[in-house]
């Protein structure tokens, strides 16, 4: 038997509806509609192996999401990333080529991978990549 884990969750409007819009039933809606989301990134995670190598997904992790576009030769340099202008825009075109659900597994997986390094120092960025 599954323990029932009990979460007080508040919701805007918009997502209240969206939510509404597919069940009447709050909590399962939600618990129906995170399940989805996940099996989304568990899905889209391992199409994510095959495009970054470890080191991009490295240097992209050394990074807040809205510099990318700006990331600094020495980064590249340190994650290993040699031949610079070629990998920033092989690594540029790799970004833009995601679709939307390889979008999030990618945001999830650098979250994942900043959550674990603030609990130990010794976390390899390309691991997030692992499920």
């Amino acid at each position: 038997m599954t323990k029932d884990h009990r979460l007080m969750i508040r919701f805007e409007q918009e997502t209240l509806t969206r939510v509404q819009a597919r069940n009447d039933n709050i909590s399962q809606g939600t618990r129906e509609a995170l399940a989805r989301y996940y099996r989304l990134l568990e899905t889209e995670l391992p199409r994510l192996q095959e495009i970054f190598t470890g080191n991009e997904i490295s240097l992209l992790a050394s990074f807040p999401f809205s510099t990318w576009g700006n990331i600094a030769k020495d980064h590249y340099e340190k994650w290993g990333c040699t031949k610079v202008e070629l990998l920033k825009t092989t690594l540029e075109a790799k970004l833009l080529s995601l679709n939307h659900g390889q979008n999030l597994a990618l945001i999830d997986a650098i979250e994942r991978y900043w959550k674990a390094k603030s609990h130990s120092a010794a976390v390899n960025p390309a691991d997030a990549l692992k499920l």
